[in-house]
């Protein structure tokens, strides 16, 4: 390192900075001061390490979205149910009544046919007295066709009335079969219907996380692309920064670094020409930031003081 100012170190400096009464403390305080100035002027920006919010992928609890969707369409299952029961329960009571009304009809016409077969039997029985013929064949023949008449009307109506039950009978039956049918229909296409919720629901919620991984995969290539640019940046200045101290090294400094740096000097150099030589010496060399504050001019202002007198 060169430095002109011919053979009194001291030549170029100033020597004549009031000092306080803390001299040491002024010093320090004053190197820390021109330390930042310096540092500001030549900070090298360096982008701070970028961090994007990554969104949190929607968790899917499959029983979850069945117990809701079962729990939304419920309702609808239980309106069919007992529409369906409503209409089959209606009929099945026509059906009924019908049966009912029928053995009422069947048992009122047998009564009739009694009623009527005792008056035909009583009316035989006084023409036959009438006539006297009361115990002949022919008599006899009359209350057997009378009887027989009788028999055959009742036998008729029975079996009249017992088809239509049977009729009204079979219709209930198919009302129950019917019923059945169609409840099992209409719990099956519930299933199919809570089935199809559930798989929409849960394809949305895929559809969902893939555009958040999407979005996540973006975001970590975007950290991956800053975080290079960083290191680049932060190994070029390297590069700079120790070409320059090669330089430096080689020529000292120059323009404004070197008037920061010679003010420095001339701070440090005003406090230790207040003390003994030796004491002097030992402070500059015991204080850790020294040859950080001073840099070149560390072994300068030391080669200075071991030159002065006591």
């Amino acid at each position: 390192m060169e430095l002109d100012r011919g053979s009194d170190l001291t030549g170029g400096f100033n020597t004549e900075i009031n000092v306080p009464i803390d001299r040491r403390k002024y010093m320090l305080n004053e190197l820390e001061r021109l330390k930042r100035e310096w540092d500001e002027k030549t900070e090298i920006k360096i982008p701070e390490v970028k961090k994007f919010e990554r969104k949190e992928l929607v968790s899917v609890d499959r029983a979850g979205v069945g117990d809701k969707v079962e729990k939304e369409l419920a309702p609808e299952l239980i309106a069919g149910t007992n529409t369906l029961k409503s209409k089959a329960d209606k009929k099945t009571a026509e059906a009924e009544s019908l049966i009912a009304n029928e053995e009422l009809r069947a048992k009122n016409k047998e009564q009739d046919i009694f009623l009527d077969y005792q008056d035909n039997k009583e009316n035989s029985k006084n023409d036959m007295i009438k006539q006297g013929i009361a115990r002949s064949s022919i008599a006899e023949g009359e209350r057997e066709r009378i009887e027989n008449e009788a028999s055959q009307s009742l036998g008729l109506l029975r079996e009249e009335s017992q088809n239509k039950i049977k009729g009204y009978e079979l219709e209930i039956a198919l009302l129950e079969k019917t019923l059945k049918s169609d409840l099992e229909s209409l719990r099956l296409s519930h299933a199919v219907k809570v089935q199809q919720r559930i798989d929409k629901i849960v394809s949305d919620i895929d559809k969902e996380n893939e555009k958040i991984l999407e979005y996540n995969n973006k975001v970590a290539d975007l950290e991956a692309r800053a975080e290079e640019e960083r290191a680049e940046i932060q190994h070029q200045a390297w590069k700079e920064a120790k070409a320059l101290a090669r330089q430096e090294a080689q020529y000292g400094y120059s323009g404004e670094k070197k008037d920061n740096y010679m003010e420095r000097y001339d701070v440090a150099k005003a406090y230790y020409n207040t003390l003994p030589k030796e004491q002097a010496l030992k402070e500059l060399q015991s204080e850790p930031k020294m040859r950080t504050y001073l840099g070149l001019y560390f072994d300068m202002l030391q080669s200075y003081l071991l030159s002065k007198e006591g």
